[in-house]
């Protein structure tokens, strides 16, 4: 920058060679700020990668003391993808299919007793539980590495991906996804505390 400001004064140049000189610096100048930035950006990275696996095994370890038993967490990365979307569709599909089955047999009894309130509700039900069967099967590998992390309320997996996470800087991924299994494991009957012990829960992990 410095340089630019004395080609500015210098007389013994053309304006046009001082402005071909100024632009050759400003580009200089951009080349080593993009350097800097990107040695910077990578050792964050690293160092973010680390931290999300800090983080994912201690929710593993206060898991089994909070819930009785250690929180299953899959890692994702780019080399496991397609065998972890396999697993995650057949056992989403397979529990999503049940809780169907179970709903048709209550519509069965429902056609009984001609309950109409009853039917719609079940209906209702069953076209939720069918659009998440689409959404599973329309999930792709780019879905899995493109996220932080996700949970399943079915089979109550959580999924980190530590590599993207790491890149995002998001390093506290594995206590969101398990604060949503607490939530859901603990809460089901109770929803009215849902709220403080979700806010307890979160300053308890942090």
């Amino acid at each position: 920058k410095k340089q630019n400001q004395d080609l500015s004064k210098d007389r013994s140049l053309t304006k046009e060679e001082r402005r071909s000189l100024q632009e050759a610096n400003k580009d200089e100048i951009s080349l080593r700020v993009n350097a800097k930035n990107n040695i910077i950006a990578k050792a964050n990275e690293v160092a973010n990668k680390r931290e999300v696996e800090k983080q994912t095994k201690k929710v593993e370890k206060k898991s089994k003391r909070i819930l009785g038993k250690s929180a299953p967490v899959v890692r994702i990365t780019k080399d496991n993808v397609t065998e972890e979307l396999g697993k995650w569709k057949t056992e989403e599909t397979s529990a999503l299919t049940d809780q169907l089955n179970k709903l048709e047999q209550q519509e069965a009894a429902m056609v009984e007793k001609g309950d109409e309130k009853g039917l719609a509700e079940i209906n209702e039900k069953k076209r939720l539980i069918q659009e998440s069967i689409d959404d599973v099967k329309a999930a792709t590998e780019a879905d899995m590495l493109e996220s932080h992390g996700s949970s399943s309320e079915n089979t109550g997996k959580m999924f980190v991906n530590t590599e993207f996470a790491g890149v995002k800087g998001k390093t506290n991924v594995a206590h969101h996804e398990f604060l949503h299994q607490v939530l859901k494991n603990t809460l089901a009957d109770n929803p009215g505390a849902a709220i403080a012990l979700g806010n307890a829960l979160e300053s308890h992990l942090n």
